[in-house]
C-alpha cells in the first residue's frame, strides 16, 4: 500500500498538468494573437502607403495631363539628338 499513489496525490497531478496546460495554451495564443495583430498592421501600413500613391496620384493628375505631351516630346527631341 505504500508505494500506491493517494487519490489526493493524483488529483493534484492532475491539477498541476491541467495548470501547465492552461498556461502553454494562454501564452500560445497570446503570442499567435501578437503575430496577427503586427501582420495585420503591416497590411495596414501597406495599404495605407497603397492609397497615399493612389491619392498623390490623383492630386497630380492633372499637372501630369499638361506634363506628359510636353515630356513626351523632350525624349522624342533628346533622342533624335542623340540619333544625329
Amino acid at each position: 500500500m505504500a508505494d500506491e499513489v493517494s487519490f489526493s496525490q493524483r488529483n493534484a497531478m492532475k491539477l498541476i498538468i491541467i495548470g501547465f496546460l492552461t498556461i502553454v495554451a494562454i501564452g500560445t495564443s497570446v503570442t499567435l494573437a501578437a503575430v496577427l495583430i503586427k501582420q495585420s498592421q503591416r497590411h495596414r501600413t501597406s495599404l495605407e502607403k497603397k492609397n497615399m500613391w493612389s491619392t498623390r496620384l490623383k492630386e497630380c493628375s492633372p499637372i501630369l495631363k499638361v506634363a506628359g505631351p510636353i515630356i513626351l516630346q523632350i525624349i522624342k527631341v533628346a533622342t533624335s539628338i542623340i540619333l544625329l
